[in-house]
């Protein structure tokens, strides 16, 4: 972490990506004296650290041990800290961070949640997985309304091309996953940040599996979890931002909609023949429909098996013309309300 006035995070990475090459040159990524800065800033303290660990004691054991050494530090991944509403200003949720790694603790320090620590998390295949159980149900028990969970041994077995390993780590969390769906009125949702294959050793960007399980949560057919059995599943393809939502605070604050009082309660309640009672309000005309909408009606009938066009251009021209108003701020559903309720959506959740 570097702090300290002219500095920049538009720079490059400096991670070759795989053990035995020489680190990338740090280059600004914009011409700027602070990126430049801090480029140069990252090339000398690279160097250093090599010229520090290279012949530090354990580094020159672990060869005669025939293992690689720890001998350079390398930067990726440059960014400023961000200033985000806290996660539970934002979704009125209490919320706390479970995590093997700084880079998660550090995300939920930023979003404004509390950390715990579990003794023998190491983020790698030999994290103490108990541990974890047992950190998570003690913090499940506490005042908290939402818990994020993060446990990476299976992603370092990925990037290592530990087939077996991973494997094995994978059945061992499995059953640390099942002992926490074991929970009552939770909503438990277990998926992955992203995917790393063995093949590749490196992140992809491979669509990875998701599971919702909680109260009143329908369920499909899917029973197995994996990349291939949840393609079938009743979530289809979502992207990670449409877990959380919720609505605008501008649609809390909106008053419910009053729907008004039929005929039948007016005449119930002032005793009045229907015939004499004429509504003006909730947008019905007392004088019926236009007589030239009825002919439209009747002489279109005989194409009310088949959709109309799509996106209505026809429709939306003519209404634009009549109304002065432009295209673009005109929806017209064509064949369902799906774009009417994609709008609303955008509108009015977060």
């Amino acid at each position: 972490m570097l702090r300290g006035e002219g500095l920049s995070d538009k720079i490059s990475d400096a991670d070759p990506k795989h053990e035995g090459k020489v680190p990338k040159e740090v280059i600004p990524l914009e011409e700027t004296a602070e990126a430049r800065k801090t480029a140069e800033l990252l090339n000398r303290f690279i160097q250093e650290s090599y010229k520090m660990l290279k012949d530090h004691p354990v580094n020159l054991k672990r060869i005669e041990e025939g293992e690689n050494p720890a001998n350079i530090i390398i930067p990726r991944g440059a960014g400023a800290v961000p200033h985000v509403q806290p996660f539970g200003e934002k979704y009125g949720l209490k919320p706390v961070c479970i995590a093997e790694t700084g880079l998660i603790k550090g995300i939920g320090k930023i979003a404004g949640m509390d950390i715990v620590d579990i003794d023998g998390a190491t983020g790698g295949i030999d994290t103490n997985l108990e541990n974890i159980q047992n950190g998570i149900l003690e913090t499940a028990s506490k005042d908290y309304d939402f818990l994020l969970i993060n446990v990476d041994g299976a992603d370092e077995a990925g990037h290592d091309g530990q087939m077996e390993e991973k494997v094995k780590f994978i059945e061992k969390a499995d059953s640390i996953v099942g002992e926490i769906m074991k929970l009552e009125d939770v909503y438990f949702i277990l998926t992955a940040d992203h995917s790393t294959p063995i093949s590749v050793m490196d992140h992809t960007g491979d669509p990875v599996p998701l599971v919702i399980k909680g109260p009143e949560v329908r369920v499909d057919d899917v029973e197995e979890f994996n990349e291939r059995s949840v393609t079938r599943g009743g979530l289809c393809r979502i992207r990670g931002n449409n877990i959380m939502i919720k609505p605008r605070k501008v649609v809390e604050e909106l008053d419910p909609y009053v729907p008004g009082r039929s005929i039948d309660e007016i005449a119930s309640e002032y005793g009045v023949e229907l015939d004499r009672i004429i509504k003006l309000g909730s947008n019905e005309n007392p004088m019926g429909p236009s007589p030239q909408a009825v002919k439209a009606i009747v002489e279109n009938l005989k194409l009310i098996n088949q959709y109309p066009e799509s996106d209505l251009q026809g429709l939306v021209s003519e209404i634009a013309e009549y109304s002065g108003v432009s295209p673009e701020n005109i929806i017209a559903g064509g064949d369902g309300a799906d774009e009417i309720l994609d709008v609303l959506g955008k509108t009015f959740m977060e």
